[in-house]
């Protein structure tokens, strides 16, 4: 009984490539790499997400950005045009610019 370790499996890996890359150029021929991999993630923490944000786990060679717009909601016509929000502070008409609670 053995264990391979990741960077005995990597090293392998690599090594096997380079044993093809010779054998292809040594002949001429064309060489797709296909790569499969196994990950197993026992935490993760993402700190935001924004309509543009892209979470890469692993390895990719293209990654081709997909945009979809549906209506969900059978809308057929434009949203109303939105209204400017009146003031509700302190007598005097000022708006409090800082935030109403602790950001600690």
């Amino acid at each position: 009984m053995f264990t391979i370790t990741g960077a005995q499996q990597t090293h392998m890996i690599v090594m096997a490539w380079i044993r093809e890359i010779i054998l292809m150029l040594k002949t001429g021929d064309i060489m797709n790499f296909y790569i499969q991999q196994s990950i197993q993630i026992n935490f993760i923490k993402i700190g935001g997400i924004s309509n543009s944000s892209v979470m890469q786990i692993g390895s990719a060679g293209i990654i081709k950005p997909a945009s979809y717009l549906y209506n969900t909601g059978g809308f057929t016509e434009p949203a109303p045009e939105a209204e400017l929000p009146t003031p509700t502070g302190p007598a005097g008409g000022s708006v409090l610019l800082a935030p109403s609670v602790p950001l600690t």
